[in-house]
């Protein structure tokens, strides 16, 4: 908001005593220039990692003011994180589920959240800082086609980019920004009404594929989705709670779901058809092909219930989804980057 006042005058020439005098008025503005806060909420979800989730909230337990929450919501933990937590940091609102939701825990954050920016934070993420969350508001406030940004998230011991799900290569675009399909849900803004109007993350994926999902719905919706290398956090990689055999088993169901659910049948074909043979190839590289079987016989069983749920992406969404593929990275590269490196990755 700007308040202005002025002061008005003018010019005259005239003679004093035999002298030619000028007199200099001057119109001066004063501008009392106060910035526009946008109030924000930091969502954080949890599960079993009470020192982690410690850390964090103890490194930006700081940002809390009239204008930023905290939300925590814990995903059932069973260790000290339900204890712990709330005695510690009193000033956060902490959630519980009833179970272990998965991914759709953020959703319980978001009905709850007040802010006009959500900010997604996974509990092993790090560096959020106050210039970023103002930044955050004016790429919003001064972009309202922008529904989400990702952020850079960098590995926190090595320096090097990780977490990099975008359909291009890191390399070339990691310091641009650009359009994308994919949420890097633990470390991602949102807008909080297009959320309200796109809907949250499907319940039904629990882990993997839940972030192009609810992207596309934000495309619909009539935003974009962007990647933004001006907000950089790091990630500590926290394994506690995850289980080796998990991505193999839901990167290959849920492949089968999202492509189910959203795209037109020959773009689906394609889609599937590379995401079933590479999850395929992975498996029995690193020992879970039973995991693989399985994920596609259980894909295949709730085809039906998948299907009454079935939206195609309209015309104008894939196309911008076609625009952003034509940025792929070469097969010779992803064959380099990913067959002889273990661990799941579409």
């Amino acid at each position: 908001m700007v308040s202005r006042s002025r002061i008005i005058s003018g010019l005259d020439f005239y003679f004093l005593n035999g002298y030619f005098q000028i007199s200099i008025d001057l119109e001066i503005y004063l501008c009392d220039e106060s910035p526009i806060i946008m109030k924000t909420s930091i969502c954080i979800l949890t599960y079993n990692r009470c020192e982690s989730i410690s850390a964090l909230l103890k490194s930006i337990y700081h940002l809390l003011d009239d204008n930023t929450e905290i939300i925590v919501v814990d995903n059932h933990s069973s260790d000290d994180t339900p204890n712990s937590i709330p005695s510690k940091f009193p000033n956060i609102s902490y959630l519980r589920t009833d179970k272990n939701v998965g991914a759709s825990g953020r959703n319980v954050a978001f009905s709850h959240a007040s802010g006009e920016i959500v900010i997604c934070l996974d509990d092993d993420v790090f560096g959020l800082t106050s210039e970023m969350i103002s930044s955050l508001g004016d790429k919003f406030r001064n972009n309202p086609n922008i529904g989400a940004i990702n952020f850079k998230v960098l590995n926190a011991f090595t320096g090097d980019i990780c977490n990099w799900v975008h359909h291009c290569l890191p390399e070339k675009y990691s310091e641009k920004e650009i359009l994308t399909y994919e949420l890097t849900e633990g470390a991602v803004a949102f807008k909080k009404e297009v959320l309200d109007k796109s809907g949250y993350y499907d319940d039904m994926y629990f882990i993997s594929h839940e972030g192009p999902d609810l992207a596309f719905r934000i495309m619909c919706a009539g935003y974009d989705c962007i990647y933004w290398p001006d907000v950089v956090v790091k990630h500590r990689h926290e394994n506690t709670g995850r289980v080796s055999w998990l991505n193999y088993y839901y990167d290959t169901r849920n492949h089968i779901y999202i492509t189910v659910k959203n795209f037109p049948f020959w773009y689906g074909v394609v889609y599937l058809f590379v995401g079933l043979s590479s999850m395929f190839v992975y498996s029995i590289r690193d020992g879970f092909f039973g995991y693989w079987l399985k994920a596609v016989f259980d894909g295949l069983v709730k085809l039906p219930n998948i299907w009454s749920k079935r939206s195609v992406l309209p015309d104008h969404v894939m196309g911008k989804i076609r625009t952003i593929d034509q940025n792929k990275a070469p097969l010779i590269y992803k064959i380099k980057s990913r067959l002889f490196k273990k661990g799941a990755r579409l």
